[in-house]
């Protein structure tokens, strides 16, 4: 079935449109996640980064190196733990429990939790775990009850693994509602008895026991079985509120006309906890816009109550001559059942710079990031580098800037960007990376990372009261104060005696540089009064005025 999901939201803004302005969460200079990079001989790739917002945080990601010839050269799923907000990370270990005796590939990993003690890892394998499953691609998962510090023995998540001869299944995604439900999402050409055909599409299965046991596959796409040979690819799920999941993904399917098949992104959503589905439904939509080649890498944000941000890149294009591949963004104000029509978030004149794989994340507050690859001479020779445009309420976004603040000196390639973020001011970012960062890794890819740059004395100053004169209890006290985008949409204002607070003037104010203050009768007079200002998201940005005089009211 198709809808019209342009349901006249308002048409998002593109990043050039808005005068530069300061990057509300900068990132430190990234420094190597896994222990072993100045040492190890393997690969290490594609990194998820996930946090409860509990003050757990887990990476992890697909590698080859032994870890000092135990667990043997082919691909494993390896696991790093965090409990200092990123600051620090533990030596890497072999997430998988067959590592040391398998010899199939294990690779792709994605990872999430329901922030109540349950974390749960899929990702694809060659490997056999039976008897009889041949030497197809299969999904397996791992499931962990203590954070991460331990995980269980590996399982097939995809129940036909055994009888599916060779059917490939990859690409897997993984989500919960918080509320017992887990739905793995994947692309396969499992035709699942003939019902669906052999072409690649996207399939969904349960699990009500937090990852222990799974549902028999089944499609996410009500038209997988008329589709004909359809592609439907990668897809990325994400779990809302209301009981509500969402899946997008990549299609070469007209859907009866309403696409020209040179591929898109569509999506479907659940009401029921992934069991039943509604969709397809087209997502990117836009008249505008000119279809110059196919749309992929999709990515999906929800703040939890009822905004969804959707990323992917493509080629469509306000004219027919741009030929790199850029960023697009669309936004659904009702849990995914309309998406906004779309618009380039990182449209450029420069030859060459090619935008992809984007990564959509949210602080849950107000905070939007949308990072991604691009493919550029910025460093003075042709890598691979990270961009990042933000939002505070997804009308609109802000200009590009570098996320990894060596882009201008480095010449590696930086992969695979994962971020996640606590929703108390703390980010991190995880990707797999060649460059040497300063010597600390090998000739090999590694996994580097990167947590929030806190905020300089000069993104938020009192500038009144100033010490000039004094006030009457009863009368009003006049507070101004500068910020950059740093400080964000929201400041809490407190009075101090001294180096004391005394009392809070506003515990979250829109961020409009200005408030009065009408002194209360308890006030003692005194000519040793303060106001401070401090950003609500990051408290670490903060102002103080100078002292200034209560004097009583008559």
């Amino acid at each position: 079935m198709l809808r019209n999901t342009a349901s006249c939201l308002a048409l998002l803004a593109a990043a050039s449109m808005l005068a530069p302005l300061a990057s509300a969460v900068s990132f430190k200079t990234p420094v190597p996640l896994n222990s072993n990079s100045a040492s190890d001989s393997g690969d290490d790739a594609k990194p998820v980064v996930v946090t409860d917002k509990l003050g757990h945080w887990v990476t992890v990601w697909q590698s080859n190196d032994t870890l000092g010839d135990t667990i043997g050269s082919d691909f494993d799923i390896l696991v790093s733990l965090s409990n200092d907000n990123g600051a620090t990370w533990s030596a890497p270990e072999a997430l998988n429990s067959n590592a040391a005796a398998d010899a199939g590939d294990d690779k792709e990993p994605v990872l999430t939790t329901d922030s109540a003690g349950h974390w749960v890892c899929v990702w694809q394998s060659t490997t056999a775990l039976g008897m009889t499953d041949g030497a197809d691609t299969d999904l397996f998962v791992s499931t962990s009850n203590d954070n991460g510090a331990t995980w269980s023995d590996v399982e097939a998540l995809n129940t036909t693994y055994e009888s599916d001869g060779s059917v490939v299944d990859t690409s897997p995604s993984v989500a919960t509602d918080d509320a017992g439900v887990w739905v793995c999402a994947w692309e396969s050409d499992n035709s699942l008895g003939d019902t669906i055909g052999a072409d690649l599409d996207i399939l969904v299965s349960r699990s009500t026991d937090n990852g222990a046991t799974w549902s028999t596959p089944a499609p996410a796409k009500a038209t997988a079985g008329t589709d004909g040979a359809a592609t439907d690819e990668k897809p990325c799920i994400i779990g809302c509120a209301f009981d509500r999941f969402i899946i997008a993904w990549q299609t070469n399917d007209t859907l009866g006309g309403f696409y020209d098949g040179a591929g898109d992104i569509i999506h479907a959503y659940s009401e029921n906890h992934g069991v039943t589905w509604i969709g397809p439904l087209g997502l990117s939509n836009n008249p505008n816009l000119i279809n110059n080649g196919p749309d992929e890498n999709v990515s999906l944000a929800t703040d939890g109550n009822g905004t969804v941000l959707a990323l992917w890149d493509g080629y469509r294009t306000f004219n027919a001559t741009q030929t790199d591949r850029d960023i697009f963004v669309a936004y659904s104000q009702n849990n995914g059942i309309g998406f906004s029509w779309y618009a380039d978030l990182s449209p450029d004149t420069a030859a060459g710079f090619k935008d992809e794989n984007p990564v959509a994340v949210t602080d849950g507050k107000s905070t939007w990031l949308a990072m991604w690859e691009r493919t550029s001479d910025q460093g003075g020779s042709t890598d691979v580098d990270f961009m990042k445009s933000e939002s505070f309420a997804l009308s609109s976004f802000f200009v590009q800037l570098s996320v990894n603040d060596n882009t201008a000196t480095d010449d590696g390639d930086d992969k695979n960007l994962s971020a996640a973020t606590d929703s108390n001011g703390h980010w991190v970012l995880a990707w797999d990376s060649n460059e040497d960062l300063s010597k600390p890794l090998s000739a090999d890819r590694d996994i580097a990372y990167s947590t929030r740059k806190p905020g300089t004395k000069d993104d938020l100053i009192v500038i009144r009261p100033d010490g000039s004169r004094s006030f009457k209890i009863g009368k009003k006290v006049p507070i101004r104060w500068s910020s950059s985008y740093d400080a964000g949409p929201y400041v809490k204002i407190e009075v101090l005696k001294g180096n004391s607070v005394i009392g809070v003037i506003s515990e979250s104010l829109r961020n409009r540089n200005r408030k009065g203050w009408r002194i209360p009768g308890f006030i003692v007079p005194d000519d040793d009064y303060r106001i401070r200002v401090r950003a609500a998201l990051y408290p670490e940005i903060k102002s103080t005025s100078k002292k200034f005089e209560i004097k009583p009211a008559k």
